[in-house]
């Protein structure tokens, strides 16, 4: 638990660093567990997450798997690290008002 909670004072303070987006995107995703390289985390899913069908937002998601694996390779070497390509399949939407873990 102690990984856990370093990195979330790590990711807070780069969070409220950036700002914008990143800032109103993750500022409800909360660091529940982590091991080296592995994270786990909790997300509220709210309203202004949506998009025009009531469902999460697919950029939302997108930025989430960018940041929760940059996070997890933070976890085992301690740097940050970079998404270099991404494809994401969305199989279905996540329900607003939901907690996603």
């Amino acid at each position: 638990m102690a990984l856990a909670r370093a990195l979330t004072r790590q990711l807070k303070r780069v969070i409220d660093d950036v700002g914008g987006f990143s800032h109103k995107t993750m500022s409800h995703l909360e660091l529940t567990d982590a091991s080296p390289g592995r994270v786990k985390f909790r997300l509220n899913v709210e309203k202004g997450d949506g998009n025009l069908y009531g469902t999460m937002h697919g950029g939302m998601g997108a930025s989430l798997v960018d940041l929760c694996s940059s996070v997890a390779i933070l976890s085992s070497c301690e740097r940050w690290g970079v998404s270099t390509d991404m494809h994401i399949s969305y199989v279905k939407g996540a329900p607003l008002v939901l907690y996603l873990q």
